[in-house]
C-alpha cells in the first residue's frame, strides 16, 4: 500500500475522457472489472457445492449503478482498493481537462476489505429478467401502450393472461465513468424493461426495479464472482489521447464495424 493516495490511478492530460469499452471488449473478450468488498473474507466467502461464492451480506448498499474498477491497466485491485474517497468533489465525473493532485484529507483507508472480480462479458450475457403480473386487461393494455415501439411486437406481450407472470429481458450496460480520484472507475447498470435510456438508480421505490436488483445481487454478483486477480493487459492506445492512439482506435473501430457487417 502506498504511503499517500495512489496518483497512478488518477486521470492525466494525455488520457481520453472516456474509454470505448465496447471496442475494448471486442479486442479483449476476457476483460474484467474488480470491486472492493468491505469486511472479513472469512465471513463473506462461502463454499457451495465445492465452489466459492459471496454471501449476500457482501452487498449492504444498493447494487444499482454499481461501482467497479477496470482491470488490466493502472488500477491494481490488490493495492488500490483500500483507498476510499470521503470528499464528494474528488468523486465527481472527470471533465477531461482539469486535474486534482492533492488528496490530503479527501480519502480514508479501509483496512478490512478484499477484491473480487467479474468478467464484463459474463455480466452483459447474463439472462437477467424482469417479471410482471397483470390482473386486469386495462392494466396490461396500459403497460403495452407505454412500451417503446420496438418492444411492442415481442411474442410474450401479445396475449393477456390474468395473474400469470410475464418475463422480460433486462438491458445491461457497462460504462466507463472516470472520476477525479480514479480514472479506471466503471459502472455496471441495469434498466427496467420499458426504459432503455435511464438505468435503475439507488433508492428506487418501484417494486419491479427492486426485484431486478435483487436478482442481480443473488443470481449474478454473489455467484458469478472470481477471486483470481489475473487480467489481460489493456494496451495504452485504448485510453491515451495522442494522435497515434486515436488512429489505432479508429482502425480497431473500423475493423469491428466490418466484422459486424459480415
Amino acid at each position: 500500500m502506498e504511503s499517500g493516495y495512489p496518483l497512478q490511478i488518477i486521470p492525466r492530460e494525455c488520457y481520453s475522457q472516456s474509454i470505448d469499452l465496447g471496442m475494448l471488449l471486442n479486442v479483449n473478450p476476457f476483460l474484467r472489472v474488480s470491486r472492493r468488498i468491505d469486511g472479513n473474507i472469512k465471513d463473506l466467502v462461502l463454499v457451495v457445492g465445492g465452489v466459492r461464492v459471496l454471501s449476500v451480506n457482501a452487498f449492504q448498499s444498493s447494487v444499482a449503478r454499481l461501482s467497479v474498477n477496470l482491470s488490466g491497466a493502472k488500477f491494481n485491485a490488490r493495492r488500490h482498493i483500500y483507498y476510499r474517497p470521503i470528499d464528494a468533489s474528488i468523486f465527481d465525473s472527470w471533465d477531461g481537462r482539469s486535474l486534482i493532485r492533492d488528496f490530503s484529507g479527501k480519502y480514508e483507508i479501509i483496512s478490512q476489505c478484499f477484491p473480487v472480480y467479474y468478467r464484463v462479458r459474463d455480466f452483459l450475457d447474463f439472462p437477467l429478467k424482469q417479471d410482471m403480473t397483470f390482473n386486469h386487461q386495462k392494466e396490461f393494455d396500459g403497460f403495452v401502450a407505454n412500451l417503446p415501439a420496438n418492444k411492442r411486437e415481442n411474442e410474450y406481450i401479445q396475449q393477456f393472461n390474468k395473474g400469470k407472470k410475464l418475463f422480460f429481458d433486462v438491458k445491461k450496460s457497462v460504462n466507463h465513468m472516470p472520476t477525479y480520484c480514479n480514472y479506471w472507475h466503471v459502472e455496471l447498470n441495469v434498466f427496467s424493461f420499458n426504459d432503455d435510456f435511464n438505468p435503475i438508480e439507488p433508492g428506487v421505490s418501484s417494486g419491479t426495479c427492486k426485484r431486478i436488483l435483487k436478482h442481480l445481487k443473488t443470481d449474478f454478483l454473489t455467484k458469478k464472482v472470481s477471486f483470481c486477480h489475473f487480467s489481460l493487459p489493456i494496451l495504452p492506445f485504448f485510453y491515451r489521447n495522442d494522435r497515434v492512439s486515436m488512429r489505432l482506435r479508429h482502425f480497431f473501430l473500423s475493423m469491428s464495424l466490418r466484422k459486424m457487417e459480415e
